[in-house]
């Protein structure tokens, strides 16, 4: 979110959200699919350039890369949900539940402000469009750059694991330049274009 704008453009229906985001590029191969959408759009005349990439490093590292270039510097935040509190550890987050985890790694030019809360603003608030009923409480972590910035590039890795098994820690995701990054798993590399 670019200094807490949310989605305007999103329209709210019974079954999520319907926004307006274009995939620009999708590439499948042996042990990866990845995904780019152009979601610039949906914030308005706010942003010159917003690219989210989406990498399934197969069967269980998913990588978001976001590219943000606002019209004016901006702060970003990147949002996580959950019906219970997250386990923060500096630029990581661990999610366990009883069937499978999740550990998620910040990457950033700068480390990113991490903050955690629980309930919706204004109370009473976590209701979707059309449903009756009140969602349960929900916790949330907000990761935010430092100081608004007219570029920000940030990566944020997901490794699915199950309880009592350790996720794969050789992973490591990097900026670098001309590309967007690198991701390592079990000694192969797949190098991310902007």
């Amino acid at each position: 979110m670019p200094s807490g704008a949310g989605d305007p453009l999103a329209e709210r229906t019974i079954g999520g959200w319907r926004g307006t985001v274009a995939a620009t590029r999708f590439v499948a191969q042996q042990g990866l699919e990845w995904i780019t959408g152009n979601a610039a759009i949906a914030y308005g005349d706010k942003l010159k350039k917003y690219l989210r990439h989406v990498v399934f490093v197969k069967p269980d590292v998913v990588l978001l890369g976001d590219v943000v270039e606002p019209r004016q510097p901006s702060v970003f935040q990147w949002m996580l949900h959950r019906q219970a509190p997250f386990t923060v550890d500096g630029q990581q987050l661990r999610l366990e539940r009883s069937r499978a985890g999740v550990l998620v790694d910040y990457i950033a030019a700068e480390p990113l402000t991490i903050r955690q809360w629980d309930g919706y603003d204004p109370p009473g608030s976590g209701k979707a469009a059309n449903v009756a009923r009140a969602f349960p409480n929900q916790w949330h972590v907000e990761a935010a750059a430092p100081r608004p910035t007219e570029r920000a590039l940030t990566v944020t890795v997901l490794r699915v694991y199950r309880p009592g098994r350790a996720p794969y820690d050789v992973v490591k995701a990097v900026s670098t330049r001309p590309g967007f990054g690198v991701i390592r798993k079990n000694g192969r590399t797949w190098r991310l274009h902007r």
